[in-house]
């Protein structure tokens, strides 16, 4: 489900945009957190867009599992598509509150099959390498 149909019930406009950017980056004043606390139907909405993000990129990375490494034959556009996934992924990932993020690298670590870990490790190796990590 999209953010805009969970959000669609919120006549508020300022507090519709509130719960976009508190969804969207874990950005939250202490008010707007406090209300949430209070109101067990904002916390549905936000579980709810949590796990719609979790389950978007749980079938990115499904995606990512069935796609062969690209080959020396493998065209440039394919490589390009991969990485513009990858990237698009490690974006939305960023924005995720951390328990959710928690959660998707747990369900995607045990995605990967076994004998393809070590050499996925050595790929998360590099890129936290390169994210300074």
């Amino acid at each position: 489900m999209s953010t805009d149909a969970l959000l669609s019930g919120i006549d508020d406009p300022g507090l519709r945009s509130q719960f976009r950017r508190f969804i969207e980056s874990g950005d939250a004043t202490e008010e707007f957190l406090d209300m949430l606390d209070a109101s067990p139907e904002y916390q549905k909405i936000v579980d709810a867009a949590f796990e719609a993000q979790a389950a978007r990129l749980e079938r990115f990375a499904a995606n990512l599992h069935e796609l062969e490494p690209a080959s020396a034959g493998a065209s440039a556009s394919q490589a390009g598509n991969l990485s513009s996934r990858l990237a698009w992924t490690v974006k939305q990932a960023a924005k995720l509150p951390a328990d959710a993020l928690e959660r998707l690298a747990e369900q995607t670590a045990r995605a990967v099959p076994p004998d393809q870990r070590p050499h996925v490790n050595s790929v998360v190796a590099k890129l936290s390498e390169a994210l300074g990590r």
